[in-house]
């Protein structure tokens, strides 16, 4: 048997960690010089931090370090237990690199050291729907370099479709130049971002309306989903409830058979988002 490692841009419940015996490295979150360690499950403590968000508070994010990579690596290499880690999408944080960096001076130390990394090209619930097939994976007798290689064929069917009721969330990450988002705010367009294969996210469409932008998201898991005999959709949202269940309404008209799990979105992704961010995960063959 061997080690399952994730970082905490994964939004899955601390139960599912627990129960398949998976460890989260944190990404750092800051809300001025103030650290915030907030599980996705915690939703009182969530709902807490998109209100700092809404209410002018800056939050910023930092990759993990080598040095935190090396102190959750090492304690399995001594005790010859190989690592496989599922990154973070490379192309949104160097949190990948520093896992590889790690990865190296731990071979030098011990030579006999098994880590595997996986860059997932996925964020969020995409991240965690990939975990969760990982994990049945390995408990059907995947290796690590199978895991590896599983991925690296796999990645690029979880979809991500992401929207935003405030642009300036956008301008502060350099997502968005200020003068678009000036005129996006007065014609009240809202972008919708897809992940690219390269997982770099771009703005795929402008919807006119954010209850528009929540019906172009179920639309695209209806479509990407609509010849599948049992559909999986997760949906994850920083607004007030009633936005997320009309959300999951849409999913639910446009595949009535779906399975939906609703969650709130992480506080990696909300810092780079804003308050008013809805999204949808799911995996097709189907590109967006």
């Amino acid at each position: 048997m061997f080690k399952i490692i994730t970082d905490s841009a994964c939004d899955l419940p601390r139960a599912s960690f627990k129960q398949h015996d998976v460890d989260v490295v944190p990404l750092h979150v800051l809300i001025g010089e103030q650290e915030v360690h907030i599980a996705t499950d915690d939703v009182a403590a969530m709902q807490s931090f998109y209100h700092e968000l809404a209410n002018g508070r800056t939050a910023t994010t930092s990759q993990v370090s080598v040095g935190e990579f090396i102190n959750a690596f090492e304690p399995y290499v001594v005790d010859n237990i190989p690592v496989f880690y599922l990154a973070f999408d490379s192309a949104l944080s160097g949190t990948y690199a520093s896992a590889v960096q790690a990865q190296q001076v731990l071979l030098e130390e011990h030579p006999q050291a098994q880590i595997t990394i996986a860059d997932s090209r996925a964020a969020s619930c995409g991240l965690g729907m990939m975990l969760l097939d990982v994990i049945a994976q390995r408990d059907a007798g995947s290796s690590p370099e199978d895991l590896a290689d599983w991925v690296e064929q796999h990645r690029n069917e979880y979809h991500h479709v992401v929207t935003i009721d405030n642009l300036r969330y956008l301008v502060a990450g350099g997502r968005l130049k200020a003068s678009a988002a000036k005129i996006g705010s007065l014609l009240n367009l809202h972008p919708i971002l897809v992940l690219q294969e390269d997982g770099a996210i771009v703005v795929k469409q402008k919807v006119r309306t954010f209850s528009k932008s929540l019906r172009f998201l179920a639309q695209q898991a209806g479509t990407a989903l609509a010849d599948a005999d049992q559909p999986t959709v997760m949906v994850v949202s920083s607004a007030e409830q009633t936005v997320t269940d009309q959300l999951v309404e849409a999913v639910r008209k446009e595949l009535p058979t779906a399975k939906i799990t609703a969650m709130p979105v992480g506080t990696v992704l909300a810092s780079h988002t804003g308050p008013g961010c809805c999204a949808v995960f799911f995996r097709s063959p189907a590109t967006n």
